[in-house]
């Protein structure tokens, strides 16, 4: 889920580059 939601919320992914690196 947490994955889904960087990719709904990009700006999440910045919090959370470790889930962008998954991506």
């Amino acid at each position: 889920a947490m994955r889904m939601a960087v990719e709904i919320d990009p700006r999440r992914a910045g919090m959370i580059p470790s889930s962008k690196g998954v991506l």
